[in-house]
């Protein structure tokens, strides 16, 4: 078996080291941690080039590469700076849930939104006790929309994201009962506060996302209520 890089994973891990080298600034580095503040405007400049979703499909403003790829262009972000190459990295977390399991609509909605660099995308799915079977959020079924009820915590870049992925349970009487939802962060019933100071990835922050009567269409479940244990394990796997 051949494990040696393609040309093309060679060009795309220098490219991206040559960005880092470029605009990864020490001084600059220094005080988004010290402040525990996002690189906004490196994370723009990554999206302008390319490196924000490489593996996304091209009709969604992807490279339409594979997570090798991906993998390669952070790590040679965080080889020169890990917190930046970090904060770089989960500016799109959940986006794989939404490539496999989203619907045409849902990935045209929110795949070019985080690679052009429209806004962050982030996942709301653990919870106070860490327990995961049952969920404490829970999501009931209307005619045409849930509503979506609890408190979600260690949610990464929480206050920055546009759209959150949460995680919630349909059926309180069925563990394995359970969906994940689209939710706008501009929207009645969701309050953000932050988890405060903590060690390590300090350009990330860390937040608790209370939910109360957040109301979202059905057309924003992401998974039927059948397969979401299956989803979540996915996701973390």
């Amino acid at each position: 078996m051949d494990f040696e890089l393609t040309t093309e994973q060679k060009d795309i891990q220098k490219a991206a080291l040559e960005f880092a080298r470029g605009e990864f600034d020490p001084d600059d580095a220094l005080l988004y941690d010290r402040n525990q503040q996002f690189p906004s405007k490196i994370w723009k400049m990554a999206c302008e080039l390319g490196f924000i979703g490489l593996h996304f499909p091209e009709k969604y403003e992807g490279q339409e590469l594979g997570l090798l790829e991906n993998a390669l262009a952070v790590e040679a972000f965080c080889r020169q700076d890990s917190g930046i190459g970090m904060a770089l990295a989960l500016s799109y977390f959940g986006s794989e849930m939404v490539l496999r399991h989203g619907n045409e609509d849902q990935k045209k909605l929110i795949l070019p939104y985080a690679a052009q660099g429209k806004g962050i995308l982030t996942v709301a799915f653990l919870e106070e006790d860490f327990s995961l079977a049952p969920l404490a959020t829970t999501a009931k079924a209307g005619e045409n929309s849930y509503v979506i009820d609890g408190k979600k915590s260690f949610v990464t870049l929480g206050s920055m994201a546009g759209y959150m992925i949460v995680a919630c349970q349909t059926d309180p009487d069925d563990p394995h009962a359970r969906s994940f939802f689209l939710v706008e962060r501009e929207i009645d019933g969701m309050e953000i506060s932050s988890m405060g100071e903590k060690l390590g990835m300090r350009m990330v922050p860390m937040d608790v996302v209370s939910l109360t009567g957040v109301t979202v269409p059905k057309e924003n479940r992401l998974s039927q209520e059948e397969k979401g244990s299956s989803r979540l394990k996915d996701f973390l796997d």
